[in-house]
């Protein structure tokens, strides 16, 4: 690969769009005023931003041995620490560049750096990505429905509790069933509704099940599937707990099931992202986030909002730096991945 034949995203679009996230961010500081925002961030200790950062750090290292422990049985070469590098580095991508540029990047360094086919970087990302929904689904039906019995009859608490129990549900099935009962993904094939899709889509469908079953059947082993799941949980509960440590810096922590509600929903919002850095959306996204699950000082959830973020930004790009000596990637070649997307290039 060579790097003159592509670069990244235009540096005139990343730079209207960063522009459009300060206007978003300005306009957010202005409705919250300024002096009362001024006063929380003050509020913080260096010993509250050490100790958020540390937990942060923590999850991170954890996502490294997920997807170790996931990749273990085909990596060709490499160990966890190097799963952890790429992992790191990823996030840091994903929080620095706009259109989920880290997950993009984590195919081309997993199939590089330590020999796993495009195809199985893939699978395993969705494997990931399904843990994910789920524990955070499950913890968004936890904390809106302790809210529905706090509130003594909050019906549009339970029902939105009840709206996050079907998904989870279908997201467990979606992992047990091909582990279970292979033979039921299969004939998803010969369904009736699968006639109405192009032929191409139609023809391809009976080899793309195959492989999302066997993927499972390698990667989702009960042994696999509980550890993943206690991974997942324990990711996500420190990043919990990082924001609560924040939270109670500023002397406003919320009750646990607003703190469990809101921090759900503001993943799930910003998890797409087309800003570089998410400047303005990030902040956005979470002052709307945690007003919908109760909070009602936008001033205080803003100098939240604006602390974690520089606080998680800074650390992944430190992060990331290590990371990139650690992994020793081309940055040219990873440039020209970024513009061409030539998937044959990796597979092996």
């Amino acid at each position: 690969m060579h790097a003159q034949n592509g670069h990244g995203p235009p540096v005139a679009s990343a730079v209207l769009r960063i522009a459009a996230g300060a206007v978003v961010l300005a306009l957010l500081v202005m409705a919250a005023g300024p002096e009362r925002l001024a006063e929380h961030l003050t509020e913080l200790s260096p010993q509250w931003l050490g100790l958020a950062a540390v937990l942060y750090a923590g999850s991170i290292v954890l996502r490294g041995v997920r997807l170790w422990l996931m990749i273990a049985a085909r990596v060709e070469r490499g160990d966890w620490t190097r799963a952890s590098a790429i992992t790191v580095f990823s996030l840091s991508l994903n929080g620095l560049l706009p259109f989920r540029m880290g997950d993009i990047s984590r195919l081309f360094l997993l199939a590089t750096g330590m020999g796993i086919t495009l195809r199985d970087g893939m699978l395993v990302t969705i494997i990931e990505r399904w843990f994910d929904v789920a524990v955070l689904l499950a913890a968004l039906a936890a904390g809106l429905s302790l809210q529905y019995f706090a509130a003594e009859g909050g019906g549009a608490a339970t029902t939105l509790a009840y709206t996050a129990v079907i998904p989870l549900v279908a997201v467990a099935m979606v992992l047990v069933v091909p582990a279970r009962w292979p033979a039921t993904v299969t004939a998803l094939a010969r369904l009736p509704f699968v006639g109405l899709l192009p032929g191409a889509m139609r023809r391809a469908l009976p080899a793309a099940l195959n492989a999302y079953r066997d993927a499972v059947a390698a990667y989702v082993q009960w042994w696999r599937w509980l550890v993943n799941a206690g991974l997942t949980g324990a990711i996500w509960g420190i990043q919990l707990l990082e924001y609560g440590v924040l939270f109670n810096a500023m002397g406003m922590l919320p009750p646990p099931s607003t703190l469990v509600a809101g921090f759900c929903l503001f993943m799930f919002t910003f998890a797409v992202n087309f800003i570089p850095g998410q400047v303005g959306t990030y902040e956005a996204l979470f002052v709307a986030s945690f007003g919908i699950a109760g909070m009602n000082e936008p001033h205080e959830t803003l100098a939240l909002a604006i602390t974690i973020h520089v606080v998680n930004t800074l650390l992944l790009a430190l992060l990331g730096a290590f990371a990139y000596l650690h992994i020793d990637v081309d940055w040219a070649d990873l440039r020209y991945w970024w513009r061409h997307r030539e998937l044959r290039a990796v597979q092996r």
